[in-house]
């Protein structure tokens, strides 16, 4: 018997796992499998690897093909910049699908991009266009939404609470131009009395609570959670926030058109303006701003002056609530409160699983650890590494100068 017959040849996980990825190891793409010389096998994975980034996915045709992947070929794509990617153009459309969006600080929300992709599939049914009606500026690029075309009202008596105006404005864009569906987010922001308000004005019924879209029919949510409401297309529909629909994929041009003239008499109902509330008495769920406090926080008077001066409501992790520094009522996580506040402000807070369970709505989350590594820092957007005792006042001091 051969001497090699007994030699047993220690395996190499390195050169494995290289080999799976797809890569080249300067050896062959045979691997002895239990260290017989008589009996070499082919590695399957070798050839079936394709790596797209940082991602290892299996191509079953390469084993049979005997393809590699080249080097070129497993680098990801470069970004397109925005002058790169072409728009899609509709130069003469044959109807409009009217969005009215809540438009929260000039930014759609969650609830407006589910109402733009809604009405995206309405107009791509057919040679339809989307038109977004804006009540205030915004340098946002509702392109990315898959809005065709964009019409803005800057006058002064539109802006704030202006039901009325707002209304008539919509009105005579019905009746200009070749409106098909007006679509609004049924929210508490406003867009859902408006469009209430609006139906009433051409007189037709409103779909209330639309969760699905279908070919000549939607889905309404109803009053028992068991039942749905099943009606045909109408012209007035309300986006409920749990609609299912696709994200719009599509890139569009975003063209402005002139608006038409509203005319403007003296309304019944008058804006008398925003008016300042304590912050503190806004419950955690509603507050849009909060500043959270972790087991890094040792200053706690410059962290409340740091909340004063941002106007935001104050919430701790379950650590700093059991210590008393922060009421229970205060608490962020799975044992605690859920918030979806537009910006969630973690300092000190190294995000425990608990913790993050309740801030999985937030829209922004900014986040101040010495820890780079910790879990906050996969979930925030924005990460600044040091002592969050240090920084707080440097942050404040920076909104002094600025407001």
């Amino acid at each position: 018997m051969p001497k090699n017959k007994d030699r047993r040849i220690r395996r190499d996980p390195r050169r494995e796992r290289i080999a799976r990825q797809g890569k080249s190891v300067g050896g062959s793409e045979h691997f002895d499998i239990d260290g017989r010389a008589d009996r070499v096998r082919k590695f399957p994975h070798f050839c079936r690897s394709v790596t797209y980034g940082e991602r290892v996915r299996i191509n079953p045709f390469a084993a049979t093909q005997n393809i590699r992947c080249s080097k070129s070929e497993s680098q990801p794509k470069k970004h397109e910049s925005k002058s790169d990617i072409k728009p899609s153009i509709i130069t003469d459309p044959s109807y409009f699908v009217v969005v009215v969006p809540d438009l929260l600080a000039g930014r759609p929300t969650d609830h407006d991009r589910l109402t733009f992709s809604a009405a995206r599939q309405l107009a791509s049914d057919t040679d339809g266009a989307v038109l977004a009606v804006l009540f205030e500026d915004s340098d946002f690029d509702f392109g990315k939404l898959g809005v065709d075309r964009i019409m803005k009202f800057s006058t002064v008596l539109l802006a704030g609470y202006s039901p009325e105006y707002r209304a008539d404005a919509i009105v005579s864009i019905a009746q200009e131009t070749p409106v098909r569906h007006i679509l609004f987010p049924d929210s508490k922001f406003g867009s859902g009395d408006l469009g209430r308000r609006v139906a009433a004005r051409l007189g037709c019924r409103p779909a209330s609570g639309v969760r699905q879209i279908g070919e000549g029919q939607i889905v309404c949510k109803s009053a028992d959670p068991l039942l749905e409401i099943h009606r045909s297309l109408c012209t007035i529909m309300l986006m409920d926030p749990e609609i299912d629909v696709e994200t719009t994929q599509i890139y569009c041009e975003g063209r402005e058109l002139n608006a038409p003239l509203v005319d403007i008499s003296m309304p019944k109902l008058q804006d008398g303006g925003l008016e300042q509330v304590d912050v503190s008495g806004i419950p955690l769920s509603e507050a849009s701003l909060i500043l959270a406090a972790g087991a890094g926080v040792s200053d706690w008077q410059e962290f409340y002056n740091l909340a004063e001066s941002l106007g935001a409501a104050i919430a701790g992790s379950r650590v700093v609530v059991d210590k008393g520094f922060v009421g229970r009522d205060r608490q962020v996580g799975a044992s605690g409160v859920s918030v979806a506040g537009r910006c969630y402000i973690a300092l000190g807070i190294s995000g425990a699983p608990q913790h993050l369970q309740g801030i999985v709505d937030c829209d922004l989350v900014i986040a101040v650890n010495t820890d780079p590594g910790c879990p906050m820092s996969l979930r925030a957007d924005l990460m600044i590494v040091g002592d969050v005792n240090s920084i707080m006042p440097i942050l404040r001091e920076i909104i002094s100068d600025r407001l």
